[in-house]
């Protein structure tokens, strides 16, 4: 989902604020099972527009509770991350970045329903006479000895239904977030063999990867332990999420994310 060009500065900008929260001092354990607890919630409200204009917020968040201390923290960073991005991406700017950071994993949901929910008794996003759903969703989809990878969902449903994805995978042993899965050299080979066809179009792969973001430095690639999930666009206004088995996307991997895989 495509923010403004201010928003985006200010959302950016937040990232060291938030990197620097919730910091624990490494405890390297690879084999640790993170422990994560699902919590759900919907906002409702009707908006001033129609009577019958019903615009609702559906989240669904998978916070730690158990782990490494330095995973957890990660995670709860990602968290805090996309709950500020999304609400701030909503409503005009209403809390500086980490004003809102919670470190309390049981009241996580709840301490951000509370902070928004007064701000979107008068906010409609969409004008327009259709229902809308808004809904995000941030939960564990990969966990091994070596790795785990959350994934962030974005589904609107109203004038033209999308969905967005991004995954973030972290190294169970030090807690650390991959800044990258796939080589920079390599972006362009791989998006072609999920095509099946050569266009001269995808030459463009910065613009091919530009979907829209809730969480700014978040990847288009969730890695597993058996495939490579991706999403692009391919074609305008259309996009595509698509599975690579490993052993057609292993060569295209960092080293650091071929390490994981060991």
């Amino acid at each position: 989902m495509k923010k403004t060009s201010s928003a985006v500065l200010l959302l950016m900008a937040g990232i060291v604020t938030f990197a620097l929260m919730g910091f624990s001092t490494p405890t390297r354990s690879k084999n640790q099972l993170l422990k994560v607890e699902r919590q759900q919630c919907v906002l409702q409200h009707l908006t001033d527009y129609l009577p019958s204009y019903v615009y609702d917020i559906g989240i669904t968040v998978d916070v730690p509770v158990g782990g490494n201390p330095v995973l957890v923290d990660s995670v709860m960073r990602l968290l805090n991350e996309s709950f500020y991005f999304f609400f701030e991406d909503r409503l005009e700017p209403r809390f500086a970045p980490g004003e809102l950071y919670c470190n309390d994993a049981k009241r996580l949901l709840d301490h951000y329903r509370e902070a928004y929910k007064p701000f979107l008794e008068d906010t409609c996003r969409f004008g327009g006479c259709c229902p809308t759903f808004d809904y995000l969703s941030v939960t564990l989809v990969e966990q091994t000895n070596a790795f785990v990878t959350y994934e962030v969902s974005n589904y609107f449903i109203g004038e033209g239904d999308c969905e967005y994805l991004e995954w973030v995978t972290f190294d169970k042993s030090d807690g650390h977030r991959l800044t990258k899965v796939v080589r920079d050299d390599a972006l362009l080979d791989l998006l072609k063999l999920s095509s099946g066809k050569d266009y001269d179009v995808w030459e463009d792969v910065e613009y091919r990867l530009s979907i829209g973001s809730e969480i700014p430095y978040g990847s288009n690639f969730g890695l597993t332990s058996d495939s490579l999930w991706c999403q692009y666009l391919y074609a305008p206004g259309i996009v595509e999420t698509f599975p690579f088995d490993l052993k057609t996307a292993r060569p295209y991997l960092t080293e650091e994310a071929k390490k994981l895989l060991e």
